[in-house]
C-alpha cells in the first residue's frame, strides 16, 4: 500500500468536506430567497384579486391568510428539516371540493440519481486508491463547477394533481384559481 496514496486520498476528501459544505450553504440561501420570494409572490396574488392578507411568521413556521368574506386560502411552511425536499407549502380553503394541496420545493437535477462505480480488485490496495482518488477528483471537479456557477435551477410541484412543475408560486397560484 502506498502511503503517498492514502495521504492524497484523505487530503481529498477534506477537500471536497469543504466543497460540499459551501455548496449546501449555496442551496440553503437559494431555498430560504425562494420561499421569501413565493411569500410575496402569494401574498400579491391575492391582494390583487381583493382579498385581505394576514401574515404571521415565527421560528417554526410562516402563515399566511389570503381571505375574502367568509372565504379564506390559507399558506403555511413550516421551517423544519425534510426528506427528499427542500420545503413544503400546504395550500387550503374554505372554497369548493379540492380543498387542501401540498406544494413541494425542490431542485431540477442534472443528472442520474444513481451512481454505478467499478471497482478493481480489493487485493490490489494501490489500484483500490488510486481508483477512490480518481472517483474523489470527478466529485470534486463537479462540485466546484456547480459552486462556480451558483446554479441553483428550484421548482415547485403539487404533490396531489402532478408533476407539472412551477419555476414561482405565482405561476402555480395561476394554474390553480384561473
Amino acid at each position: 500500500m502506498n502511503l503517498n496514496y492514502v495521504k492524497e486520498l484523505e487530503d481529498l476528501k477534506a477537500k471536497k468536506a469543504k466543497l460540499k459544505k459551501i455548496r449546501e450553504d449555496q442551496i440553503e440561501t437559494a431555498v430560504f430567497n425562494f420561499k421569501l420570494k413565493s411569500f410575496n409572490e402569494y401574498k400579491a396574488y391575492f391582494k390583487n384579486k381583493g382579498f385581505a392578507i394576514d401574515h404571521s411568521s415565527n421560528s417554526e413556521f410562516t402563515k399566511i391568510i389570503a381571505s375574502y368574506n367568509k372565504s379564506s386560502i390559507i399558506l403555511i411552511c413550516e421551517n423544519e428539516d425534510l426528506i427528499g425536499t427542500y420545503a413544503a407549502f400546504n395550500i387550503s380553503h374554505n372554497i369548493g371540493n379540492n380543498n387542501k394541496y401540498t406544494v413541494l420545493l425542490n431542485i431540477k437535477s442534472s443528472g442520474p440519481r444513481i451512481k454505478i462505480i467499478s471497482r478493481p480488485n480489493p487485493k490490489d490496495e494501490n489500484a483500490v486508491l488510486l481508483s477512490d482518488i480518481d472517483e474523489i477528483k470527478k466529485e470534486i471537479a463537479n462540485l466546484e463547477n456547480k459552486i462556480a456557477t451558483s446554479d441553483i435551477d428550484l421548482y415547485l410541484h403539487i404533490k396531489e394533481l402532478n408533476n407539472q412543475q412551477f419555476s414561482s408560486m405565482n405561476e402555480l397560484l395561476i394554474s390553480l384559481f384561473e
